[in-house]
């Protein structure tokens, strides 16, 4: 129990090594996240580009439909995250009931 305090050096050496070796990792790690994250495309894109990526997505999946392409279903995913991407940024609508008293029109 008098040795609970105490570390001997050749130990503080190789905890503060691993320590450092810890810390360098963590960054590399936070550069590669932040790297991936802007070649992904998570960037802010203005509400044209992702209109235009949308609609030529949905082109492209419409005629691989008709023409019975085998990579559908990546057409497919490629256009349901640029939906979400346009949902986000304000294009689409979403599932939100809409603000502001509706109008009711009678019949004659």
């Amino acid at each position: 129990e008098k040795s609970k305090g105490t570390m001997k050096p050749d130990e503080k050496t190789k905890v503060m090594n691993l320590l450092k070796e810890l810390s360098n990792s963590i960054d590399k790690t936070k550069e590669d996240i932040s790297n991936m994250i802007s070649i992904s495309g998570l960037k802010k894109r203005s509400k044209a580009e992702v209109q235009k990526d949308l609609l030529d997505a949905e082109m492209e999946l419409f005629t691989k439909q008709h023409d019975g392409g085998p990579e559908i279903d990546q057409i497919q995913q490629k256009v349901n995250s640029l939906k979400i991407e346009a949902a986000r940024v304000g294009i689409l609508p979403t599932s939100k009931a809409p603000r502001g008293r509706s109008k009711i029109v009678r019949g004659r």
